[in-house]
């Protein structure tokens, strides 16, 4: 069987799924926000292999032909109960901090045994990289990265804009992407936004650390999605749009944004292709931007970004590809 590891929400996955399933392939799923409570899992290790029982059915490493990490992280070690003790929340914090370690060290052995035993695709420790070592990585394989700055006091980001008139900020993790679970509608997200020096004037002195970056004025985006080897682009022509002319996530949906197929240039393909190798990952998805010039500006890598927007536009059926690619990898055992 092939076993994926993922979230609850991930269409993705499905999708992936349902093509295996056409192909004849039997297909696990472990998701890692699924509610599975301390008693509904049982697992076993012994002797650098394992066995885990889900919804009553027992699967054992041995069985499993190749992997998938797709979403999530800590998918089967939420096993650890909590402690409490009495008139002493110091202590009983102090536990349950060391209870984390103790589960942290049990997932990265059941995924340095998997990784060992079975072919996957994905990672399960790569799937939230720290975006400022991937710009420093891009940089090292001759893509060109928007110049940024950090600063936390009020001097610094003038000097900044002193360098540099023309800036945007973002986050320099993922920033917030929550949906109100008591109302569907809505939903807390961070965007990339455009600052100017006047906006900075009433900042405090000191603040907590902020990510500056060149704003690129661009002639359109481009995302990559990159599997094993191979490069699937698509340009977003976003633009021409005042809405998403700095981010095209504040999507127009009055007049959506063109997406369209894309050939990268060889050598942007090549210097991809090295970028991962570098990484160490087998998949992911890329942020271009192309500036007015038809220089291509590196921006990020998400390990596990959302491909079905790449793969439906442009009728890549990058689903059905992910599919055959962990049925490939069943032969390699």
């Amino acid at each position: 069987m092939i076993c994926i590891f993922s979230s609850i929400d991930d269409y993705s996955t499905t999708d992936v799924m349902k093509w295996l399933h056409h192909f004849g392939k039997e297909v696990i799923r472990v998701n890692s926000n699924e509610g599975i409570s301390n008693d509904s899992m049982k697992i076993d290790i012994s002797n650098e292999t394992f066995s885990f029982q889900l919804d009553g059915r027992t699967i054992r490493l041995n069985e499993i032909e190749a992997v998938w990490y797709r979403k999530g992280s800590n998918w089967l070690c939420d096993l650890f109960y909590p402690v409490s003790v009495d008139d002493h929340q110091g202590f009983t914090n102090y536990l349950n901090y060391k209870l984390k370690v103790e589960e942290a060290r049990l997932s990265e052995y059941l995924h340095y045994i998997i990784e060992n035993t079975v072919p996957f695709l994905g990672s399960s420790t790569k799937g939230d990289l720290n975006k400022l070592l991937v710009l420093s990585a891009a940089k090292n394989v001759g893509l060109l990265v928007p110049d940024f700055y950090i600063s936390n006091h009020k001097e610094g980001i003038g000097r900044v804009f002193d360098q540099a008139p023309d800036l945007i900020t973002k986050s320099i993790s993922d920033g917030l992407y929550q949906f109100d679970n008591t109302d569907k509608n809505t939903g807390y997200f961070t965007f990339t936004e455009k600052v100017d020096h006047q906006s900075t004037t009433d900042l405090a002195d000191r603040f907590s650390p902020s990510f500056l970056q060149k704003n690129i004025h661009k002639k359109y985006e481009v995302r990559v999605f990159f599997l094993d080897g191979e490069c699937f682009s698509m340009a977003i022509l976003s633009q021409m749009d005042e809405q998403t002319k700095i981010d095209f996530r504040k999507y127009n949906e009055k007049k959506p944004n063109r997406f369209v197929p894309f050939l990268l240039p060889d050598d942007i393909d090549n210097k991809i292709k090295s970028l991962f190798g570098k990484l160490d990952l087998n998949t992911g998805s890329v942020d271009l931007m192309v500036d007015q010039e038809d220089d291509f500006y590196f921006l990020e890598i998400n390990p596990v970004g959302q491909f079905g927007m790449v793969s439906s536009p442009c009728n890549y059926f990058l689903e059905k590809k992910v599919a055959l690619n962990l049925i490939q990898r069943c032969k390699k055992i």
